[in-house]
């Protein structure tokens, strides 16, 4: 975890702080940045990992969701969610507008379906070169 200070609630137990840092360090393990200031809190606590990254972990839920429910997001759709999600942070990265948090949240649960789904396709295309 980067060594930067975080918001931790008022009377929060020593049980709640290290059950919190556990999760912090889950998050930090995943590549996540964890920056205050693009994460979003619950109930004064601030979430493992940042709005974009927990978007994406959502997203992957749902996709997951939506392919057992045979609901199968177009391939070309799929291309445009991930491309929606990299333009988001570009504009941000170049200083033109601004993203955030909920359109961090936003771009990044379309682009967690859009994962699984192009993981979905993935497989298929490899089951029809295998099995021709």
């Amino acid at each position: 975890m980067a060594e930067q200070i975080r918001p931790i609630p008022q009377g929060a137990s020593d049980e709640q702080i290290k059950c919190w840092a556990k999760w912090m360090r889950r998050g930090d393990a995943s590549g996540c940045h964890q920056l205050p200031e693009r994460s979003l809190f619950l109930f004064g606590w601030q979430m493992p990992v940042c709005a974009r990254c927990q978007g994406i972990l959502m997203g992957q839920i749902v996709g997951l969701i939506l392919i057992a429910a045979q609901v199968h997001m177009p391939f070309w759709l799929c291309l445009a969610s991930l491309f929606l999600l990299f333009g988001d942070w570009f504009i941000q990265y170049i200083g033109v507008l601004p993203s955030d948090n909920i359109r961090r949240l936003l771009s990044g649960l379309l682009a967690g379906v859009a994962q699984i789904n192009l993981l979905r396709y993935a497989v298929l295309w490899l089951i029809a070169r295998c099995t021709n």
